[in-house]
């Protein structure tokens, strides 16, 4: 079985990651810069632990959606990470546990030498990129919080409450899960949304309500009550907001309506909101979402750009290395 997830998202803070969960077992935290190997090298793990019925969970790059920023094979409690900037990750139980491998070991830099102009300003430029990504992201957070705002004052927090006990009624159980994670996230190929995909055997429990804000109060209002009962969850993340927006606990998933196909449990908010402002928040989420597609669409020419420095790159790595390293992660899963 095979689950898709990211590292992290960009956000209008810049890239805003959660992996700590993935250092907990033995890891491999890979080195190396662009075009190195890192992502070919987790794709290739990820590929055989599959092909050998592993539970495994691959975390794409947020910014390049077709690489990997990390591979965890569940069963095995093994997970090869990407460690290096924006996510860095350096081993803290050295050997035993982790052990940290640099792909540019036997890299030959004189190669790039006759580039180095060429790679420092499309460096620079894949920076402006992001840059001017983040600021747009920034612009569409200030709309999509106004927007939040008026839905808070248009929706019954009584309600809502109850809708909170109604989904906990149907969750509670004796888990021990503490885990956040990021299932979408905004990517050079537009929004990604993993949540339904990793949710079928999961049983399913939709959030009716009008607007963003009903959700997100419910779910947040729903830890609440598991963490007063001492009861375990896996929190999945906004990366517009910024906040919990589903929450997985024994064997159930809670988020909204729109994001679960057959959703075995309903709740419904039966109060009907004040949505006065109606016309505001459809001209502000209309705003909002078109900064977000100018976000996305300076990180596709981030990533773009980011090819051709790994072009540049490629022809200094020592690809009989990476490969003799990618064997030795291979060894270390299968305990050969």
């Amino acid at each position: 079985m095979l689950k898709n997830y990211f590292l992290g998202s960009n956000t209008y803070k810049g890239f805003s990651g959660e992996f700590s969960h993935l250092l907990d077992g033995r890891a491999v935290i890979l080195k190396g810069g662009a075009g190195s190997g890192k992502s070919t090298l987790m794709k290739k793990v990820a590929e055989i632990a599959t092909d050998a019925g592993f539970e495994t969970e691959i975390y794409r790059c947020s910014s390049d959606a077709d690489s990997l920023d990390g591979v965890y094979v569940k069963s095995k409690n093994f997970a090869v990470i990407d460690g290096t900037s924006p996510h860095t990750a350096d081993a803290e139980y050295h050997l035993f546990r982790h052990v940290t491998l640099n792909l540019l070991d036997k890299a030959d830099a004189g190669k790039t030498i006759s580039f180095s102009d060429e790679i420092e300003k499309a460096t620079m430029t894949k920076k402006q990129y992001f840059s001017d990504a983040y600021a747009y992201l920034g612009c569409a957070k200030i709309l999509k919080d106004n927007v939040f705002e008026k839905e808070k004052r248009a929706h019954d927090s009584s309600s809502l409450d109850k809708l909170a006990l109604h989904a906990f009624d149907i969750v509670k159980n004796t888990s021990s899960l503490k885990e956040k994670r990021y299932v979408c996230a905004i990517t050079d190929k537009g929004f990604i949304d993993y949540l339904d995909e990793n949710s079928k055997s999961l049983k399913r429990v939709g959030i009716k309500a009008n607007g963003d804000y009903p959700i997100i109060y419910v779910v947040n209002r729903l830890l609440k009550l598991l963490d007063a009962h001492d009861i375990g969850y896996r929190t999945y993340t906004s990366p517009i907001y910024g906040l919990p927006d589903a929450v997985e606990t024994g064997g159930f998933i809670v988020a909204g309506f729109a994001r679960l196909s057959d959703a075995e449990f309903i709740i419904e908010e039966t109060s009907s909101a004040d949505l006065s402002h109606n016309a505001d928040i459809a001209v502000e989420n209309a705003f909002a979402n078109n900064f977000i597609s100018r976000a996305m669409e300076n990180i596709r020419l981030a990533h773009l750009t980011h090819m051709g420095i790994e072009g540049l790159y490629s022809p200094s790595i020592d690809w009989t290395d990476v490969n003799n390293k990618t064997d030795k992660v291979l060894c270390m899963l299968f305990d050969c």
